[in-house]
């Protein structure tokens, strides 16, 4: 494909990827993937994540949890689902001192509770 249709082409596919991407960028902001984690809490990348879904969210379950964290891996190595617990053990006690707990919501997940959510919001306004 040559000449002006291949230009044409190229054009709309640019468009196209722009579009998804922006969509993307929406879709992990919307799930908490984005959110901004204070620095002296001292998460891991993983942790930072499961993090933002949780203060995205009133609850989130292993699975959405487990689909965060590995859901743009395509080599097909499926993580444990107990290695949410592991995240999860190890961001309690970097988050105790700071007056922040995660909750275990048996049988369905994990949640932040609405009074700890303020004091990160709290945190996160005076980084800035």
């Amino acid at each position: 494909m040559n000449g002006p249709d291949y230009a044409a082409r190229c054009a709309q596919l640019t468009e196209e990827l722009d579009q998804a991407l922006e969509r993307i960028e929406q879709l992990e902001a919307e799930l908490g993937l984005a959110y901004p984690v204070p620095l002296v809490f001292g998460l891991t990348g993983q942790q930072t994540c499961i993090f933002g879904v949780l203060m995205a969210r009133p609850f989130a379950s292993n699975a959405a949890l487990m689909l965060a964290l590995y859901s743009d891996k395509t080599n097909g190595d499926a993580a444990e689902p107990d290695i949410i617990k592991v995240h999860i053990c190890k961001m309690r006690q970097k988050l105790k001192p700071f007056g922040v707990e995660i909750e275990t919501m048996w049988g369905q997940g994990y949640r932040i509770s609405d009074e700890h959510k303020a004091i990160v919001r709290a945190m996160l306004a005076e980084e800035s």
